[in-house]
């Protein structure tokens, strides 16, 4: 009896056939998103589907929007044109077929670097990259092995085959054999990143030529600029969408479930003081003159509800001050979380052809394949 170990000379060659498997696609899981940035060197980073655009938390960094892709669809002249602040972004175009999930990632990673912390090989990279066009910047994250490796390690035997087919010679037709039932395609799906750089909320899509710059914005107000723009595209005619958020990593101090709250409802409590005073700008409680008998009943009414809402709201901003002052960091539910995550995606990763094959072959050994599959005479 033999060990069924793989030798030296086996071992090199499924090495070698690894580092030359071409990309390939993967599903748009955040769980896997965010396994890829912490195999990247940005451990602190985070990816979250999106339910509600409006629910977004205000540190997001970047959003990554994938739909299915119409190739027919021609790209608009201005989306091809330079424009004096392209500078301002890194961005790379998609050369390498399957690539696009981890490239709007890391069109994300690269632009963010200032917010965050995106690793060694990622700093790295860009500085070497910084200097050249957006083709070359895409030829070279192509031919990056461990981008490559992180990518492909979540694909499965269908993705990996239909990425490198092997070439067979067409087995004959036999009389009274039925063809072979063609497997479903699934859907294919083409990510785009939203970014806010330089002032500017900016669209990265490796398909185009050159960045796409929306509309002037700052790193406080580039989600309320995105969403209606999000809202339009999903709207129009994207039926199989998917949206993915950026964020500082829960098991962080800054992504901490409780702080992410309290941003959240501070940032609407800004909004609606914005609403009903555009120049307010103090977060002290105003004083409330008395009501005027005298005066139009209408506008001395509503000037008080206005001036009792603002105070109401400044209170209530003022107390989540407090509260925030006293939240105890504890990142041990996030943990846990993270690890069953990177439990799931260790699934993700194994290929269960062999367990699958030798059940399907114990069930028909015992005759229990009938009743499994409920098989139809």
């Amino acid at each position: 009896m033999t060990a069924d170990y793989p030798t030296n000379a086996r071992k090199r060659s499924l090495d070698r056939d690894e580092s030359e498997q071409p990309w390939c696609l993967i599903e748009s899981e955040p769980d896997i998103f965010t396994d890829l940035c912490s195999t990247y060197g940005a451990k602190d980073v985070a990816v979250e589907q999106v339910y509600d655009l409006d629910g977004l938390s205000p540190k997001t960094l970047g959003l990554i929007f994938a739909h299915e892709h119409d190739s027919s669809e021609p790209i608009p002249p201005s989306w091809t044109q330079p424009d004096k602040d392209h500078d301002l972004v890194f961005f790379c175009c998609q050369v390498v077929s399957n690539i696009c999930a981890t490239l709007a990632l890391l069109a994300v990673l690269f632009n963010v670097d200032q917010l965050t912390d995106i690793g060694d090989h990622l700093r790295e990279l860009k500085a070497i990259l910084r200097e050249v066009d957006p083709v070359l910047r895409g030829t070279a994250i192509g031919n990056d092995t461990l981008l490559r490796k992180a990518h492909n390690s979540f694909a499965g035997p269908q993705a990996k085959a239909a990425a490198n087919p092997k070439r067979r010679k067409p087995s004959p037709k036999k009389r009274g054999r039925k063809p072979k039932q063609e497997l479903q395609e699934e859907t294919i799906y083409h990510y785009i990143s939203y970014v806010h750089i330089g002032g500017y909320l900016w669209e990265l899509d490796g398909m185009n030529r050159v960045p796409v710059k929306h509309a002037a914005c700052t790193q406080e107000t580039w989600l309320d600029v995105a969403r209606p723009l999000l809202r339009a595209k999903m709207e129009n005619g994207a039926e199989d969408v998917c949206m993915l958020a950026v964020v500082p990593a829960p098991w962080t101090e800054e992504g901490n479930p409780e702080v992410v709250a309290i941003d959240n409802l501070e940032r609407s409590i800004d909004k609606k003081l914005r609403e009903l005073d555009p120049n307010q700008e103090s977060t002290t409680v105003v004083a409330i003159p008395p009501i005027r008998y005298n005066a139009n009943p209408d506008a001395a009414l509503n000037e008080r509800i206005k001036l009792s809402t603002i105070n109401t709201l400044l209170q209530a901003k003022a107390e989540l001050a407090a509260q925030r002052q006293t939240l105890v960091f504890d990142a041990t539910d996030a943990l846990k979380q993270r690890e069953k995550s990177k439990l799931e995606n260790t699934r993700r990763k194994h290929d269960f052809t062999k367990f699958n094959q030798m059940l399907i072959t114990k069930l028909y050994e015992k005759g229990l394949h009938k009743e499994v599959f409920k098989l139809k005479k």
